[in-house]
């Protein structure tokens, strides 16, 4: 058994520098947070208060949905990237998850409820330029990934059953030294035809990535056309 990511919207930020972020698709927090911006093709906080957030409400998300990040740039100051599903505009209530910076050259990921209170932690983590972070509700579970591998997830509490997926960030010494360089997003599911690997299905017309899993049966490969089902 393993994970489907069906992908409904995404965001790469090659476009010109702009803030915030295009309010066709995204859509600023109201809990009086800062906003997000693009530099240099890549999504970054807004620089005078060193953090923001915002939301995809593009299109409409279902109670299971995904949010995935590519990294780009992490400083090992204070800088700290978060992703959030189910989430309320106001930060009100949400599932969370944050990889913060511990100073010590290492980072923490922390996964939360919000405000149900779980909250399950992994700390030891070097992050890489590329590094692929991503938060999920899967049935009745809420899963946090790393490269492609499950390393944290809690029983989903009900803290939240509806709202749109977001992505904040907060920088440490300058603007740029955190920074996203793409955004996905859509459903998440389990299928029987799935090993432990992501069967991801991109959107958009770019090839975010390609999984070729494989069973007795049957076979899925992952292309910039959808999942494929071979015989």
């Amino acid at each position: 058994m393993g994970f489907v990511f069906t992908q409904t919207a995404s965001d790469n930020f090659q476009r010109a520098n702009e803030e915030p972020l295009n309010p066709a698709n995204w859509t600023n927090n109201t809990a009086g947070e800062n906003d997000l911006a693009i530099i240099s093709h890549l999504c970054v906080a807004q620089n005078a208060a060193g953090g923001g957030a915002e939301f995809y409400t593009g299109v409409s998300f279902p109670e299971n949905q995904f949010v995935k990040i590519i990294i780009n740039g992490f400083q090992s100051g204070s800088s700290e990237i978060e992703l959030l599903i189910l989430s309320a505009t106001d930060l009100s209530r949400a599932y969370a998850l944050a990889l913060v910076a511990l100073g010590d050259g290492t980072a923490e990921l922390a996964l939360e409820s919000v405000p149900g209170g779980s909250v399950a932690t992994k700390t030891g983590l070097v992050v890489k330029n590329g590094d692929v972070m991503a938060l999920g509700l899967a049935g009745s579970t809420v899963y946090a990934f790393y490269n492609g591998v499950v390393v944290l997830s809690f029983a989903a509490d009900g803290s939240s059953t509806s709202g749109d997926p977001g992505l904040g960030v907060s920088w440490s010494a300058a603007q740029t030294d955190t920074s996203v360089s793409l955004f996905s997003a859509g459903s998440l599911s389990f299928s029987e035809f799935a090993s432990t690997a992501e069967i991801v299905q991109p959107g958009g017309g770019r090839i975010e990535a390609a999984a070729r899993v494989e069973s007795p049966r049957t076979s899925l490969l992952g292309t910039d056309f959808g999942t494929k089902v071979l015989g």
